[in-house]
């Protein structure tokens, strides 16, 4: 069963938690397998802590249906405490915002598209930790299009706005946490997120395998589906088509008054478009683009959601409309979420030459092969943010450690437990250390890894669910105590020619991390009897 990062955080609350004033990121989307919301179990969870809410875009209640309609601050009517809307006059926290907390928890289900700008509502939020004193924990979900499909452009960050701020793919499969990490990290934010892991999820689930009931995170995102057909549809904002706001279905329906589906067919070469099949429709909006009249298009059903493609499908459509309706199809002016100058469709797909290169009736396929290589090259720096499946995605000839400390009380009998991988072959160490704390035993466990690695000139991935070790290691942090050991491990560390220490998250079904908690669990248990034999 999948347990959400908010159901993990309530079931297995962390004991620095507890005395901190607490704040939280959600909207109606932010509840646990049993409609429960999150702002109730947590205020239960840590009584009297909770002192604020913070909402995103769409609204606390998520009642507001467009781009640029912006939510009221307001106190929630059960909690009776402050609700700060952070799609307002700013999108960015203030100082007054954040006077009431000390942790800023995110509970918020994104869509796993780069223009859903939850992610970049945590973003600011994560910008406004580090500037004033506060800590970020997100509380992971899964990504609704699973993790493993990755589609489209980059970004151009000459086009980054509040529907992109990073240069990331249209899709791209990460979940809200890994955002995170992926944001702090390697765009630089630098507040030192936490991330309360899911337990269960597998990069292969769509939202449909993890048998959590979906609650629209925004109003036109009712269902699975519609999460599923966003990455492409959505580029339909940036034009005069409907997008199939003001219907029962946005986003997987799409027309206008004066679309030929007959044409937009022929000019496909048919309904053969991989993974779904175009059912040609009427529709009448009763909001928002061609509000009360007739509209001629599709609906978008997906037969095969591997073979689906979402923003390929769209452009290739978005193709045919434009020529087979040149006097009609018009590209929506600016302003689009705040941005006054660049054009909508620019913004969204993240690029202008994709659109010329659209409009010039370039081969779709052909404008897709020319982002592969950037696409691929980007797989690299995502990879090294993911907090599930990650040793299944490592490359042939890499050496993989898997380290972990364990300890007794702390201090109290401690043991290390290591997994090394190397193609096929596998090496296990479970060592007893005697009486140590959990710090020395996590660093001690990375220095018997390191010294097991006979070629200092191969590839090298030490995985570690400590905080303290990375950090002491990989941030530059200094070291209040265990001086010696972390010089030695350091000075170890410079004898590689290719190492990387990457953090995991610890019992988040990580098979590697789990392995090495078992077998420094395990040296505890022999090191004791052995001690206990002896006297």
């Amino acid at each position: 069963m999948i347990q959400t990062g908010l159901e993990n955080l309530i079931e297995h609350p962390p004991e620095w938690l507890f005395g901190k004033r607490l704040g939280l990121l959600c909207n109606p989307a932010s509840a646990d397998r049993e409609f429960r919301h999150a702002r109730i179990l947590i205020n239960e969870r840590f009584p009297g802590q909770l002192n604020a809410l913070y909402s995103p875009q769409h609204g606390f209640f998520a009642e507001k249906q467009d781009n640029m309609i912006e939510s009221a601050h307001l106190r929630d009517p059960i909690l009776d405490i402050p609700v700060f809307s952070l799609y307002a006059k700013t999108r960015i926290p203030t100082k007054k915002m954040f006077e009431p907390i000390d942790v800023l928890l995110c509970d918020l289900q994104d869509a796993g598209t780069r223009v859903y700008t939850f992610v970049y509502t945590l973003s600011y939020c994560m910008e406004a930790a580090k500037k004033f004193g506060k800590k970020i924990v997100v509380l992971d979900r899964p990504n609704p299009l699973g993790g493993l499909m990755v589609e489209g452009n980059l970004l151009s960050p000459e086009y980054a706005s509040f529907v992109g701020r990073y240069p990331i793919p249209m899709r791209h499969g990460l979940t809200i946490g890994e955002l995170a990490r992926l944001f702090n990290e390697h765009f630089g934010i630098g507040c030192d997120p936490d991330v309360i892991p899911m337990k269960g999820w597998e990069r292969e689930m769509m939202f449909s395998d993890t048998g959590l009931p979906w609650i629209s995170p925004s109003p036109n995102l009712p269902t699975p589906t519609s999460a599923m057909v966003y990455p492409g549809q959505v580029l339909w904002e940036g034009t005069n088509i409907s997008e199939g706001r003001g219907t029962t279905q946005p986003f997987e329906i799409f027309g206008a008054p004066f679309t030929d589906t007959e044409k937009i067919l022929s000019f496909l070469g048919g309904n053969r478009l991989p993974g779904i099949i175009l059912r040609p429709l009427a529709f009448e909006p009763t909001s928002n683009k061609w509000q009360g009249k007739l509209c001629r298009g599709f609906q978008i059903h997906i037969t095969d959601p591997k073979k689906y493609n979402p923003y390929l499908t769209t452009l290739k459509l978005l193709q045919a409309i434009l020529h087979l309706h040149p006097k009609e199809f018009q590209w929506k002016l600016p302003p689009y979420e705040y941005e006054a100058e660049k054009m909508p469709i620019d913004l969204l797909i993240g690029d202008q030459k994709i659109r010329h290169r659209v409009e010039s009736l370039e081969n779709i396929d052909d404008i897709a092969a020319s982002w592969q290589p950037e696409l691929d090259a980007s797989e690299a720096i995502r990879s090294k943010y993911r907090l599930y499946g990650r040793e299944e995605m490592l490359q042939t000839g890499e050496v993989q450690i898997y380290t972990d400390g364990a300890c007794s009380g702390n201090p109290g009998p401690a043991g290390i437990g290591v997994l090394m991988r190397f193609d096929d072959h596998e090496k296990e160490i479970s060592e007893y250390i005697g009486l140590a704390t959990n710090n020395i035993a996590e660093l001690k466990a990375i220095q018997a890894g390191l010294m097991a690695v006979k070629n200092k000139n191969m590839p090298v991935l030490v995985f570690t669910d400590s905080g303290y070790a990375h950090g002491l290691l990989t941030r530059g942090w200094k070291a209040k105590a265990n001086t010696e050991l972390v010089e030695e491990i350091r000075n170890m560390m410079k004898q590689f020619k290719n190492l990387k220490l990457i953090k995991v998250e610890g019992h988040a079904g990580n098979a590697g991390n789990e392995r090495a908690d078992k077998l420094a669990t395990a040296s505890i248990r022999n090191g004791k009897s052995i001690d206990l034999f002896q006297n």
